[in-house]
């Protein structure tokens, strides 16, 4: 009871002082011819010129031209991995544990040797499949072999580009 006794209190000492310091504001007449005075000298000086806005000049029309790309806003969604497929000795390693230590030809081919971390030695050629993520020898040269990947991503799978560099000219690359 005390407490809101107080608070009414509070409120009719605030409204009063409220009241009051509005009314001593108007009451001042002095002042409000000096405001209107200075109003109508304001409103005498004559206006700054503004500049016009500059003209609007229309960008040039680009026309779409990758209708026959993939479209950005839908998952890059790449087939999925045979995982029934027989797999080859090289797919039980990770990509970084093989070393390419050589070329040779053979049959007209080139191909690539590549040791394990046991020390065995394959060699392989376009089309081998090697690593833990479904590589595929894409292309072999004297001096690398180019790896595809095939990685899941969260929305499906993608294709990954690896290189493997003969071992001693330079670690394996990823792209």
């Amino acid at each position: 009871m005390k407490l809101s006794k107080f608070f009414y209190n509070c409120f009719i000492v605030i409204s009063l002082s409220i009241l009051s310091f509005s009314l001593v504001g108007c009451s001042n007449s002095k002042n409000k011819e000096e405001v209107e005075k200075y109003i109508a000298q304001v409103e005498s000086r004559p206006a700054p010129k503004v500049t016009p806005i500059p003209e609007f000049q229309a960008p040039a029309r680009a026309t779409y031209a990758a209708n026959n790309l993939r479209s950005p806003f839908q998952p890059n969604i790449t087939r999925r991995p045979d995982e029934n497929r027989q797999k080859e000795p090289l797919e039980a390693y990770p990509l970084d544990s093989l070393k390419m230590v050589g070329t040779l030809w053979q049959d007209n081919k080139l191909w690539a040797i590549v040791a394990t971390p046991t020390n065995m030695v394959y060699k392989v050629t376009v089309g081998t499949h090697l690593g833990q993520n479904y590589g595929r020898v894409v292309t072999v040269s004297t001096s690398k072999i180019n790896i595809e990947e095939t990685v899941p991503d969260g929305a499906g799978w993608r294709m990954q580009p690896v290189v493997l560099a003969m071992h001693g000219a330079q670690e394996m690359i990823n792209n």
